[in-house]
């Protein structure tokens, strides 16, 4: 199991030239797409030509509607200060809200740096880079 977190290490640190939201974001990637294992997700980062449009791309691909939606929103916004209250009066879909939260944080999209019960304070990595990618 070290072999292969360690290999993991290595691969997403070479390909990704050692930029720590990628390398994190790597790995979520391939925590959380069902079917791309580490052979496969070098292979298509071989194949790209933009690592960055390619995590995205991949990422986008498993995002639900609402959230993609929501993060149209949010890349509007002063991304790297969000409360959750503000996400809520700019969804379209008051009842997908956690959900799509959850979505962004599974993909190291947006962090959560104001751990608030009640309206947590949320950042978003690149927010406007990151929707020009998906449309």
């Amino acid at each position: 199991m070290e072999n292969k977190n360690l290999e993991l290490i290595n691969c997403l640190t070479q390909a990704f030239g050692g930029y720590p939201i990628l390398i994190v974001q790597g790995a979520q990637i391939l925590n959380q797409i069902q079917g791309l294992n580490l052979e496969k997700y070098k292979k298509k980062i071989k194949a790209s030509k933009d690592k960055i449009e390619l995590n995205i791309t991949l990422v986008s691909n498993e995002l639900k509607p609402s959230a993609k939606r929501l993060l149209d929103g949010i890349a509007l916004l002063n991304n790297q200060s969000v409360s959750k209250e503000l996400l809520n009066s700019i969804t379209e879909d008051k009842h997908s809200l956690d959900d799509d939260i959850y979505q962004f944080s599974k993909f190291a999209l947006i962090s959560n740096i104001e751990p608030n019960e009640v309206n947590p304070i949320f950042e978003m990595h690149d927010g406007k880079n990151i929707t020009k990618y998906y449309k």
